[in-house]
């Protein structure tokens, strides 16, 4: 039996219900930790609406990119262009933010998450933007370890706490 080759390409209105998925699976997971910030119907978090606009009207600011092996949909980025101008911590011009990168975990460490990177990357580096930045929770170890590996250091870090109402 043979590794069947990912390829990665602009996502199309078709990918909706897996990448869909994708994100309703993963926000169970976030719902796990912190319960108070997810709604209980995790079934439809991305709208259809804004997707398809995103796909279709956005196309020089915003993209999304999917990852396929054997016809499936087995991952996704999206990517979103951002001007820093009065962003005292993001000081450039503009610059690309990966607003969600996830591989369904049956496709973890097959390298989709790399090669969705490096699309990334291409996609700013077309627009002659030089810098990416992106988020990730501080419990994505793996993730993390992908992004260090592929030259992405840690800039500033987040804290949250919750006040009594």
């Amino acid at each position: 039996m043979t590794d069947q080759k990912i390829i990665i390409r602009k996502a199309r209105e078709s990918d909706y219900e897996a990448i869909n998925a994708m994100v309703s699976a993963d926000m169970v997971e976030y719902k796990k930790i912190y319960p108070e910030k997810y709604r209980d119907d995790l079934s439809r978090p991305l709208g259809r609406g804004s997707f398809i606009n995103s796909i279709d009207s956005y196309e020089k600011d915003w993209k999304y990119f999917v990852a396929e092996k054997s016809g499936h949909v087995i991952g996704f980025i999206e990517l979103e262009v951002i001007s820093g101008e009065g962003n005292r911590i993001r000081k450039s011009s503009k610059y690309v933010n990966v607003n969600e990168l996830l591989v369904a975990p049956d496709s973890h460490r097959q390298g989709a998450g790399t090669l969705l990177m490096k699309q990334a990357e291409t996609w700013a580096r077309q627009r002659k933007i030089s810098q990416l930045y992106l988020d990730v929770f501080h419990f994505r170890q793996p993730a993390q370890a992908l992004y260090a590996s592929l030259g992405y250091k840690s800039y500033t870090q987040t804290l949250r706490k919750t006040l009594d109402k």
